[in-house]
Protein backbone atom coordinates (compact mmCIF):
# COMPACT_ATOMS: atom_id res chain seq x y z
CA UNK A 1 0.00 0.00 0.00
CA UNK A 2 2.78 2.42 0.85
CA UNK A 3 4.48 1.70 -2.49
CA UNK A 4 1.22 2.42 -4.38
CA UNK A 5 0.78 5.67 -2.45
CA UNK A 6 4.36 6.84 -2.84
CA UNK A 7 4.27 6.06 -6.57
CA UNK A 8 1.13 8.17 -7.04
CA UNK A 9 2.52 11.10 -5.06
CA UNK A 10 5.72 11.04 -7.14
CA UNK A 11 3.66 10.97 -10.37
CA UNK A 12 1.56 13.91 -9.16
CA UNK A 13 4.61 15.98 -8.28
CA UNK A 14 6.29 15.10 -11.59
CA UNK A 15 3.22 16.43 -13.45
CA UNK A 16 4.00 19.93 -12.22
CA UNK A 17 2.11 22.54 -10.28
CA UNK A 18 -0.48 23.04 -13.04
CA UNK A 19 -0.98 19.36 -13.90
CA UNK A 20 -4.57 18.19 -14.45
CA UNK A 21 -4.36 15.76 -11.53
CA UNK A 22 -3.39 18.65 -9.24
CA UNK A 23 -6.52 20.71 -9.89
CA UNK A 24 -8.21 21.60 -6.60
CA UNK A 25 -10.70 18.95 -5.53
CA UNK A 26 -10.99 15.20 -5.05
CA UNK A 27 -9.50 12.68 -7.49
CA UNK A 28 -9.48 8.86 -7.65
CA UNK A 29 -7.69 6.03 -9.42
CA UNK A 30 -6.86 2.38 -8.86
CA UNK A 31 -3.67 0.36 -8.96
CA UNK A 32 -4.23 -3.35 -8.65
CA UNK A 33 -6.24 -3.97 -5.50
CA UNK A 34 -5.64 -0.45 -4.17
CA UNK A 35 -7.93 2.55 -4.54
CA UNK A 36 -6.07 5.85 -4.31
CA UNK A 37 -8.00 9.00 -3.46
CA UNK A 38 -6.32 12.38 -3.21
CA UNK A 39 -7.60 15.79 -2.23
CA UNK A 40 -5.80 18.86 -3.54
CA UNK A 41 -6.09 22.20 -1.78
CA UNK A 42 -4.76 25.33 -3.49
CA UNK A 43 -2.77 27.93 -1.56
CA UNK A 44 -2.34 25.71 1.53
CA UNK A 45 -0.41 26.32 3.69
CA UNK A 46 0.74 29.45 1.80
CA UNK A 47 -0.05 31.19 -1.48
CA UNK A 48 1.62 29.45 -4.41
CA UNK A 49 1.57 25.98 -2.88
CA UNK A 50 -0.77 23.00 -2.96
CA UNK A 51 -1.42 20.45 -0.24
CA UNK A 52 -2.07 16.89 -1.39
CA UNK A 53 -3.66 14.42 1.02
CA UNK A 54 -3.62 10.89 -0.42
CA UNK A 55 -5.48 7.91 1.01
CA UNK A 56 -4.77 4.37 -0.21
CA UNK A 57 -7.62 1.94 0.57
CA UNK A 58 -7.88 -1.82 0.19
CA UNK A 59 -9.59 -4.85 1.71
CA UNK A 60 -7.60 -7.58 3.42
CA UNK A 61 -8.44 -10.61 5.51
CA UNK A 62 -8.79 -8.16 8.40
CA UNK A 63 -11.39 -6.04 6.58
CA UNK A 64 -11.12 -2.53 5.16
CA UNK A 65 -7.68 -0.95 5.51
CA UNK A 66 -6.30 2.48 4.63
CA UNK A 67 -3.09 4.45 4.69
CA UNK A 68 -2.81 8.24 4.51
CA UNK A 69 0.06 10.34 3.17
CA UNK A 70 0.46 14.07 2.58
CA UNK A 71 2.83 16.26 0.62
CA UNK A 72 3.10 19.75 -0.83
CA UNK A 73 4.05 21.19 -4.21
CA UNK A 74 5.02 24.76 -4.99
CA UNK A 75 5.28 26.84 -8.13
Amino acid sequence: ASTAGEARLEDLKAGGYNGADLAAGTHHDTQGRYTRTWVVQDNVPVTGSKRIDLTVSWTSGHGAQSLRMSTFVTR
